[in-house]
C-alpha cells in the first residue's frame, strides 16, 4: 500500500507490508506502518512517522521531526529537526543544527525487548557530522560505516 498528500494542511497514512507514504506542503505529516514501511514529509512544520522492521522516516522543512521505531530502522532530519530511531540496531543522521535521539535495544532470553540506553546529541559538524549515520554502541556515538 501507498499514500501521498499534497497541500496546505495535507497528510497522508499507509499501513500494511511494504507500504510507504508521502506528504508534502504546510503543516504537513505522513505516517506508515508495515514489514518494510517508510515515511517522507516536506513542508513548512512537516513530520514523519513509520513503524516497523527495516522502516525509515525522512522529514524535510522548518520545525520538521521523524520517527521511526523497529529493528533496524533509520531516521533522518534537517537542521532544527529531530531525529528519533528507537529499536535494535537504530541509526539516525541529520544536517547540522539537528537533533538525534537514539536508543541501544536489545532482547531478553524469553525475547522481550528492552531499551538498553538512550542517548540525544546535537549534529554539531565536528564532533556529530552532518549527513552522517550513527547508532548508539555502549552507550557512545559510533559512525555505522
Amino acid at each position: 500500500s501507498g499514500a501521498t498528500s499534497n497541500g496546505y494542511k495535507s497528510g497522508a497514512t499507509s499501513n500494511g507490508d511494504k507500504s510507504g507514504a508521502t506528504s508534502n506542503g504546510d503543516n504537513s505529516g505522513a505516517t506508515s506502518n508495515g514489514y518494510k514501511s517508510g515515511a517522507t514529509s516536506n513542508g513548512y512544520k512537516s513530520g514523519a512517522t513509520s513503524n516497523g522492521d527495516n522502516s525509515g522516516a525522512t522529514s524535510n522543512g522548518n520545525y520538521s521531526g521523524a520517527t521511526s521505531i523497529g529493528d533496524n530502522v533509520h531516521a533522518s532530519t534537517v537542521a532544527g529537526g529531530v531525529a528519533t530511531a528507537i529499536g535494535k540496531n537504530s541509526k539516525a543522521s541529520g544536517k547540522k543544527g539537528a537533533w538525534l535521539v537514539i536508543t541501544e535495544c536489545d532482547y531478553d532470553e524469553k525475547g522481550i525487548f528492552f531499551i538498553k540506553d538512550l542517548k540525544s546529541v546535537k549534529v554539531d559538524g565536528k564532533k556529530i557530522k552532518e549527513d552522517t549515520v550513527y547508532c548508539l554502541k555502549g552507550g557512545k556515538f559510533v559512525v555505522v560505516v
